[in-house]
Parts: C-alpha cells; sequence; structure tokens
C-alpha cells in the first residue's frame, strides 16, 4: 500500500490515516462477506490503494488488484462519492460480464474532514440478498462497524485472527443480551448443550466464560481472543466491540443511513471457532510424526550396526577383492543412513541436500585408505530440499560418485582435488562430482565399460530421479546428474494467522 499511496499527493497524517484503515479492512470484509477496496484519487482517475478479500466466503477477485487504475471515464459512481462526500449503493457489472455485484461507496474522510478516498464493499447479488434477509439488529450492526472501520475506531483489531465460513457469531447489545446467533453459533451452543432459543437471553446464561470475556472487552474497549476448553470442546473465542459514535463517526452514520441509530449504542460481536476436531488431528499427526522419527532412528542405529558388522569382516579378511567389496558395500550403507539420521531429527520435514553432501564429504575424506596418493576432497552448493525418498537417492548417488572419483580418478603416486556441487535452476536440480585425474580411457562408454558403481548411478538417476546422467571427460572427469525438482503444492494461508500487519 506504502507505494502506491506514496504516488497520490495526500499528506503524511492522510497516508498513516489510510494505514491505520487498512488494518479494520480484513475483519470488516469478513464479517460482510463481501470484498472490500480504498480508491485514492490520481490524476487520470483512481487506483485501488488497499484490498481486503473475505475468508468467510469465495472472493469476487481471487488475485490481489491493489495498483490497478480505474480511468476518469470507467470510474462512474466513484468519482460522484468522493465529489459529494455522500454513500451510494448500486449495482454493477463485473469486468463487463452478465453476472452483477452490488457495491456500496462510503467516502473516506482524513484528519482534516477532507475526503480522501473511496471505500467500495463489493459483494454477489445472492450474498447481498441474503444479507437482505437478516435480522435487522445484525444488518445495522454491520453497518456500525463499517462506519467505525472508516473511521479507523476498531482498537486492538491486530489480536483477531480471520473470521472463516465454518465460524460462529453472537451479536450481543450494550447489557450483554443476545440479539442475534448465526446457524453455526446456535449449531456450536447446541453442541454445549444449549438446545433451547437463546436471542433474548442474558449472556450470562451461558456458563462458558464468555460474558467474562466480553466484561473485558469493553471495559478495556479493545478487541480480544481467547482460546478455551470446556464440555468436551476447544473452541476460540473473539470479541469485537463497536462503542459509542464519536462525532466523526455520528456524520459518517448520517451518511449512510444510519441517522436514526442512538449515537451510545454499543454492540459487541462474539465470534465462535470450533477447534475440537482440528486439536484432535494435530494430536494424532503429532504422535505419529513422534512414531515415525522414532522409526527412523532405530532404521539408522540398525544401518550403522550392519556397517559395524561389514567392517569387521573387512579386517578379519585376507582377500583384497572381498575386502574391497565390504567397504563399498559399508559406505552405501552409511550413505543411506546420513538420511535417515536427518529424518529422525527432522521428522517428515523435507531434508536439505546440502547438509547431507556435507556430511558425506566428511564422511569420505574420513575413510580414505590410499597412503600413495594425495586427494582432497571439497564442497559448494546452496541449501536444496527435497522429499525423502529423493534425497535418499541422491545420497546414494552422490556417495557412488565420489567413491568411484578418489578410487579411479588418480593413479598411484598422484594427488589431487574432488569436488562435489550442488546447482538448482528454476525447475531442475544439479549434482556434480569432479576430479582432476587422468581422465577416462578413449572410448569409454557408461553402459558398457562402467563400474558397478557407476551402473548403480545410472540406474538410480533414470529410474528413480527420472533424471539424466553424463561423463565428462577432460583435465579429469565430471560427472553431472540432472534432474526435475518435485512438485510442490502452494496452499493459502490458513485462518491461523492474524490480521495484524
Amino acid at each position: 500500500m506504502d507505494e502506491v499511496v506514496e504516488s497520490i499527493g495526500l499528506s503524511e497524517a492522510e497516508r498513516q490515516f489510510l494505514a491505520g484503515l487498512e488494518k479494520n479492512l480484513p475483519i470488516a470484509a469478513d464479517l460482510s462477506r463481501a470484498d472490500l477496496l480504498v480508491y485514492a484519487r490520481t490524476r487520470g482517475g483512481y487506483v485501488v490503494v488497499s484490498q481486503a478479500r473475505p475468508h468467510s466466503m469465495a472472493s469476487i477477485y481471487p488475485q490481489a488488484i491493489v495498483g490497478s487504475e480505474v480511468n476518469a471515464q470507467g470510474a462512474g459512481e466513484i468519482e460522484r462519492v468522493f465529489a459529494s462526500g455522500r454513500s451510494h449503493t448500486e449495482e454493477v457489472e463485473r469486468l463487463g460480464s452478465r453476472a452483477p455485484l452490488v457495491r456500496q461507496l462510503s467516502p473516506i474522510r482524513g484528519p482534516r474532514g477532507r475526503t480522501i478516498g473511496v471505500l467500495a464493499i463489493e459483494t454477489n447479488q445472492i450474498e447481498h440478498s441474503r444479507l437482505r434477509r437478516r435480522h435487522r439488529p445484525f444488518r445495522r450492526a454491520l453497518a456500525m462497524l463499517q462506519c467505525a472501520a472508516l473511521c479507523q475506531e476498531v482498537a486492538g483489531v491486530g489480536v483477531l485472527i480471520p473470521f472463516g465460513e465454518q465460524d460462529g457469531i453472537v451479536l450481543l447489545d450494550a447489557h450483554r443480551r443476545i440479539r442475534y446467533l448465526s446457524g453455526i453459533a446456535t449449531t456450536f451452543y447446541r453442541r454445549l448443550g444449549y438446545m433451547e432459543a437463546l436471542v433474548g437471553q442474558h449472556l450470562d446464561y451461558l456458563e462458558t466464560g464468555d460474558d467474562e470475556l466480553v466484561d473485558m472487552s469493553l471495559s478495556l474497549k479493545r478487541c480480544l481472543r481467547d482460546e478455551t476448553q470446556r464440555y468436551g470442546r476447544e473452541w476460540i473465542r473473539q470479541t469485537l466491540p463497536v462503542l459509542p459514535a464519536t462525532p466523526r463517526m455520528a456524520r459518517l452514520r448520517r451518511l449512510v443511513g444510519l441517522g436514526s441509530e442512538p449515537e451510545s449504542a454499543t454492540v459487541v460481536f462474539l465470534m465462535v471457532h470450533d477447534e475440537t476436531e482440528v486439536r484432535r488431528r494435530q494430536r494424532e499427526l503429532q504422535v505419529k510424526s513422534t512414531m515415525i522419527q522414532e522409526t527412523h532412528h532405530r532404521v539408522k542405529n540398525n544401518l550403522q550396526t550392519i556397517a559395524a558388522l561389514l567392517r569387521m569382516e573387512a579386517r578379519r579378511t585376507n582377500s583384497e577383492e572381498a575386502k574391497r567389496v565390504l567397504e563399498e558395500s559399508l559406505n552405501r550403507i552409511l550413505s543411506i543412513s546420513i538420511v535417515h539420521e536427518f529424518m529422525a531429527n527432522q521428522g517428515e520435514r523435507e531434508i536439505d541436500l546440502r547438509e547431507v553432501g556435507q556430511r558425506l564429504v566428511t564422511h569420505v575424506r574420513q575413510m580414505l585408505s590410499y597412503p600413495d596418493r594425495h586427494i582432497q576432497l571439497s564442497f559448494s552448493g546452496p541449501d536444496i530440499y527435497l522429499p525423502a525418498q529423493q534425497a535418499t537417492v541422491c545420497s546414494l548417488v552422490m556417495n557412488e560418485l565420489l567413491q568411484n572419483a578418489v578410487e579411479h580418478g588418480f593413479k598411484e603416486g598422484e594427488s589431487g582435488v574432488v569436488r562435489l556441487r550442488l546447482a538448482e535452476t528454476a525447475d531442475k536440480v544439479v549434482i556434480e562430482v569432479s576430479d582432476d585425474g587422468s581422465g577416462l580411457p578413449a572410448e569409454f562408454d557408461l553402459q558398457r565399460d562402467g563400474s558397478v558403481g557407476l551402473n548403480i548411478v545410472r540406474v538410480l538417476v533414470q529410474d528413480d530421479l527420472k533424471g539424466e546422467v553424463a561423463l565428462k571427460s577432460g583435465g579429469g572427469v565430471t560427472a553431472t546428474v540432472t534432474f526435475r525438482k518435485p512438485t510442490v503444492e502452494v496452499k493459502e494461508s490458513g485462518t491461523d494467522q492474524s490480521y495484524h500487519r
């Protein structure tokens, strides 16, 4: 919002006022079941400087449109509301389509009383009709909330979390009597055992502690949020008090048709979110996650035990060939063990391939047993996060390539460097192992002449990673493995986020 506002010629006080107003828009959008847009005037027309999309229904605008401009010809009623300073409701066609929406336009008056923008409350015809059928106390309370939001008179709104489609709402008057319950709120309190009609009852009739939270909210004159657990249910309660109108807000109420509403009127929105099933599933997932971590820990210990047995057998045998085979098997087992160690510590989160590569290089360096060669190992690369299955395959691939470079890259008496490098592009991961040794024999063919280790790499890359492996000789050998990144589904933030910005 700041960059857009700075370009429209408002004073610092007016910019600060719009920034404060923006914090009130999300909860107003949720309770209004409508999209809220703030338009500011430019030389060529109007620009959207702030937008709040509702969590309680599907938004009219799936994408953010802050910064979008409306030319003078298309501004229509926005210009008239800006010039007259009076509210207006109209039915418009959205983007030229035949599906109309209802738009309520209200002037935004800055700290000195000058009109500095227009608030548009936009909803579809169905939701508008539903709102008109709701009880009159709720409709008037909602209009009072919208006025309070426009006047920046909703204190403590930053503690509230979004009001979702499955949340209930209770409207209370200044005497804490229930004036309205939504269908979801009615169902929720029936689960707690209140089967009778609750409209007209005093809030302390509900022995849920709601009255204490509302009293505190009114005493502090600000929004509050609280989590509680009673009667076998866990729920989140939020209060939003709309307090007696200030002179500024009283003028705005008259502009939107609330002139008959007493300026001393107080209403409180009590919002309830049943978290029982979500918390139960979270606890079940936590137990499962702990069990999975314990399983990975035991697998790691078992693999290390097997590696220790193979190391013992390698020391006892007199056959160099058998010793070499046992050590290769030992290294492969330990490379898998590294991934299970990460999963035992991190749970089911993705594995950082960079950390795996660093551990492998350290492991291979410790296992070097060529007194006639002086080989250095180095590692470089960014953090690359992969699912556990892919990380395990990559661990085996990197281990085989490192072992192959150390064993076959240098002749007796030679010195050199083996490098492991990781890289990534927009959609691919690259693993590169290179050495500055003697290079490949002439007419070398990977499928025909590759060692057991290289053939393992080829099969793992092609079958499991669905990628490609290539060998290049010249000043040593460079083995390059390339495969596509896994597809990651990005989800929109849920109701655990705060309105605070």
